[in-house]
This record gives C-alpha cells, structure tokens and sequence, in this order.
C-alpha cells in the first residue's frame, strides 16, 4: 500500500468515527505513520482529501455497475442485479459513504467547479444503466409497459432512501436486499404482484 492509499484510509477511518469536522491533519498523519508534509504533498489540505474519498468511491460504484449491466441478460434481470450490486457496494464501503452522506460540507462543491461536473456526470450515467435497463425488458417482454424514466427516478430515490435510512437511520436495520429486490422486481414484471393494489397482473 502506498502512502498516499495509507493516508486516505486513515482519513476515513477517523471521519467515520470522529466526524469530518471534528478531525484534524495532524490525527490523520499520527494515525497513518507518515509526517505532516507527506499529506499536504498528496492531497494539499483535508478538503482534498474529501474530494478525493468522493471521486474514488464514485469512479468505482459506476465502474462495477456498468459492468453489472453490460452482461448479457433480460432487461429485468439487468434491474436486479443492479440493485443487488448497489446494496453490496454499500455493505463493503460503509465507511465511505457514511462519511459522505453524513459530513459532506454543501458549500465544498462550487456550482460549476469541475467536481460538480463530474458528479453531474456520474448521476447522468448512474441514470441511464437503470433507465436502458427497463427501456430492453420492455423490448424483450421481462418488464412490463411503464414509463421508463419515471420508474427510474423512483428506482434510483429508492435505492438512495434505503442507504440514508441504513447508514444514518438511529435504529438497527436488518438485511432488506431480498425485500428491496423482490419489491422492485414485482413492480416492474408483467405477471408480478402490483405494490399499490396487492393483485397479481394478469
């Protein structure tokens, strides 16, 4: 591991349990063995640090789901793996996210800066694996005929609310990937049970 990786994951370690803003540069050289200058060399200060936490945890999500998506299978199974993936890579990188979703400063992100293109970036993309998913079982008959960038919003709103509740929720969750997929799977099916009326489709 190089230092540069030994000090970023000093830094999550210590934003997770201390907080973002409750941890200095000097805990995070003390705790990665390495001398104050090493960090400013690397990443210049703490905020960068931050955004570096935000573009590797971003640039691997995207990676690993793009190649979920890209294996030959139905629309609908396209949808479930996706969302098994997403709920694994929350299970793994808890740390981070964590981290992110609980410290992230608003005012770190300057409309138009590069970082918030590139995050605009990631959702557009983020998007669009879910949305091309539906958009082909509807082509090859796994989902049912629905409006493909509504159900991809309320996907996506899902799959963020079910992180936030979990990471950040002040009460024990359980396991819920089966229940998320199942949920969602019966949704989008053409014979599945609706979620609204509790009838199967015919």
């Amino acid at each position: 591991m190089t230092r540069r990786e030994t000090l970023l994951d000093a830094a999550i370690a210590l934003f997770a349990e201390k907080g973002y803003n409750g941890t200095s540069t000097s805990e995070i050289v003390e705790k990665a063995g390495v001398a104050q200058g090493t960090l400013f060399y690397h990443f210049k200060n703490k905020e960068g640090m931050l955004l570096t936490i935000l573009e590797n945890i971003l640039n691997e999500y995207l990676k690993d789901m793009e190649e979920v998506a890209s294996v030959p299978q139905s629309g609908l199974m396209a949808v479930e793996n996706l969302i098994r993936y997403s709920t694994h890579f929350r299970q793994t990188r808890s740390l981070e996210l964590l981290v992110l979703m609980r410290d992230f400063p608003a005012d770190l992100i300057k409309p138009d800066s590069p970082q918030m293109m590139f995050i605009i970036e990631f959702f557009k993309r983020f998007y669009d694996l879910f949305k091309n998913a539906i958009d082909r079982g509807q082509k090859d008959g796994s989902i049912r005929k629905i409006s493909s960038e509504k159900y991809t919003h309320i996907l996506l709103g899902m799959l963020s609310g079910m992180d936030r509740h979990i990471l950040l929720g002040p009460l024990p969750t359980p396991a819920l990937t089966e229940e998320i997929v199942s949920f969602c799977c019966s949704a989008l099916s053409p014979s599945g049970i609706d979620p609204v009326s509790h009838e199967r489709r015919s």
